[in-house]
């Protein structure tokens, strides 16, 4: 039908005996079964020497290539388009029995701009009546593979969720492979460690939190590719969404000067107020250190503050230009207003503040724990995989200021929302445990990493307030690190211990490792609610699992010392 159709061909060059024709022919009878428009199609095969495999023309070539070379031409949402093309495609091999076994960037074509196509079925299998595919000796992809692959050689949907994860990860980094200066025998050992390939920049949280689901240790943990197919859509279009939003801002912000402007490069003088920001622009009021609070409030807050954006608004209108219907009294009132405001929120923080730590011990206590939720920080589970279930929790009530508006229905269903709930601090908690025994700390490992783990806990707490979600990551990583240096500790130190005291030890190591999961649950919180009014409350439901757990690493240290009290007496009794 087509007799100018350009193809692409695929060819064996040492295709000298039946066995090796048979091999590679084994890709065109792969190929033969699939039909879909992000699988790249067989055309035909000629199986006389030279064997050639005739495919579909990709006219753009690699997809890794393609990302180096347009690096700076491709826009975020199409990244993820390619990711999301990409499980369909696999979703429709799961669905068929079939096995990759080779997913990577340099596998998949560039059909178009805004089109990818999965290839190179060489490593693909049917899983026939099995559940898996045990691989005989050959050369693997071993930085692209599942700990059970490079381990037992073991093939499943579930390794081809590991792979699209790492090569999701390609795509997000622009073509740089996984693994850069790590040599292939080294992977399987930082891979058990818990380490995972870090966030790319730019990438959404909750696409990299999709990633890290798919390199979960655990087979069973990682989502199938239905799931994924449906994330990925969910994702992209929050992209688009994010995209037009930023080019109609980008569109108003350039209008808004030009018009201020009337063309010309130089803005309109305005009157001096001494001891007052110059309200030039709304970026030079809010980046001024007298209104910090505003600034965070503006980016996340509820709308029990929308009053004051609009003053905000109303005071700092181009309109108003010398000779405005506004006078310069007017606007010094409301500025004083403003700053009277702040001193009432001020004052209502710190009464917060001080209501939380009387009862911060009491409503932790009452959080409800499962034991095991994660796997110790010494096992070989990946330490940042989210776990448990998100609660919905409202933000913090605010008590009505005089003069603010009132009676308006979105402030009352704010109000109505928030009956019963307590309110959250908005500053770390001072973590001030009780004191230690009495006891010569002298090369004593246990009270180190405690003191470490506390120390790292103190840091997050001061960095987590101003911190960008993708920030979040790494510093519970430190907090996650320190936990598993001091659990090992305890773990070399519990032999040696009476054994009527193991028991206990066990179960605040326990308690630990579930403090952790709930800081890691809280995180993804924050993350998946950023930039919107749930951020700043699971920002402190982060801080309150980071104090839990640095009070019960100093409560895991009170158990070994009365352990160790207990050991002293028996060996030199009263």
């Amino acid at each position: 039908d087509k007799p100018s159709l350009s193809v692409a061909i695929k060819t064996c060059k040492n295709c000298t005996t039946d066995s090796v024709r048979e091999k590679f022919l084994q890709e065109a009878l792969t190929m033969r079964q699939f039909d879909h428009p992000h699988i790249v199609k067989l055309i035909g095969v000629i199986t006389d020497n030279p064997v050639w495999i005739i495919m579909e023309l990709c006219t753009l070539g690699e997809l890794r290539s393609f990302l180096q070379v347009k690096k700076y031409s491709l826009d975020l949402a199409t990244l993820i388009l390619y990711a999301y093309q990409l499980s369909t495609a696999l979703a429709y091999l799961e669905s068929k029995r079939f096995v990759h076994r080779d997913i990577a960037a340099r596998n998949v074509l560039v059909s178009s701009v805004d089109c990818v196509m999965l290839g190179d079925f060489g490593l693909s299998r049917y899983m026939e009546d099995s559940s898996y595919y045990k691989a005989s000796k050959g050369k693997l992809p071993i930085k692209w593979m599942a700990p059970e692959s490079i381990n037992f050689r073991r093939f499943t949907s579930a390794s081809d969720v590991w792979m699209f994860g790492v090569c999701m990860w390609e795509i997000l980094m622009y073509g740089i492979k996984p693994f850069q200066g790590v040599k292939n025998n080294d992977v399987i050992g930082r891979i058990e460690n818990g380490e995972r390939l870090a966030m790319p920049p730019q990438c959404p949280p909750t696409l990299y939190s999709l990633m890290t689901k798919c390199w979960s240790y655990d087979p069973s943990k990682r989502p199938r590719f239905t799931e994924l197919k449906t994330q990925l859509s969910t994702i992209l279009e929050d992209e688009k969404v994010q995209q037009e939003e930023r080019l109609r801002m980008e569109i108003r912000r350039q209008v808004t000067v030009s018009w201020d402007t009337g063309g010309s490069d130089e803005a309109p003088p305005k009157p001096s107020r001494p001891g007052y920001p110059s309200p030039r622009s709304s970026e030079d009021f809010f980046s001024s250190p007298h209104h910090n609070h505003v600034q965070r409030l503006a980016h996340g807050g509820t709308d029990s503050w929308n009053h004051l954006r609009t003053e905000q608004s109303a005071l700092w209108s181009p309109n108003m230009e010398e000779g405005g219907c506004v006078g310069q009294a007017l606007m010094e009132e409301r500025l004083m207003k403003q700053q009277q405001q702040m001193e009432e929120d001020r004052r209502w923080l710190e009464q917060e503040e001080s209501l939380m730590k009387a009862e911060s011990r009491n409503s932790r206590g009452s959080m409800d724990r499962e034991d095991g939720a994660l796997q110790a920080p010494g096992g070989s589970q990946h330490i940042y995989q989210p776990v448990g279930k998100p609660e919905h929790v409202a933000p913090p009530k605010k008590p009505p200021r005089p003069g603010a508006p009132g009676n308006l229905p979105s402030l009352c269903s704010v109000d109505s929302y928030n009956e019963g709930v307590k309110p959250w601090r908005l500053q770390p908690q001072e973590i001030t445990p009780p004191p230690t025994a009495n006891l010569d700390r002298s090369n004593d490992k246990v009270y180190e990493n405690v003191t470490g783990l506390v120390k790292s806990v103190i840091e997050m707490s001061n960095r987590i307030q101003p911190a960008a979600p993708e920030e979040y990551v790494p510093m519970v990583k430190e907090v996650g690190l320190a936990l598993r240096t001091l659990l090992a500790t305890v773990d070399e130190t519990i032999p040696v211990l009476p054994a009527s005291t193991h028991r206990e030890i066990e179960m605040a190591q326990k308690l630990l490792n579930s403090d952790l999961a709930e800081l890691i649950a809280k995180m993804k919180l924050a993350q998946q609610y950023v930039m919107t009014s749930l951020q700043k409350d699971y920002k402190k439901q982060m801080l309150m699992a980071a104090h839990a757990l640095a009070v019960d690493a100093k409560n895991l240290l009170d158990v070994i010392d009365q352990s160790r009290l207990k050991m002293i007496n028996q060996i030199h009794p009263h």
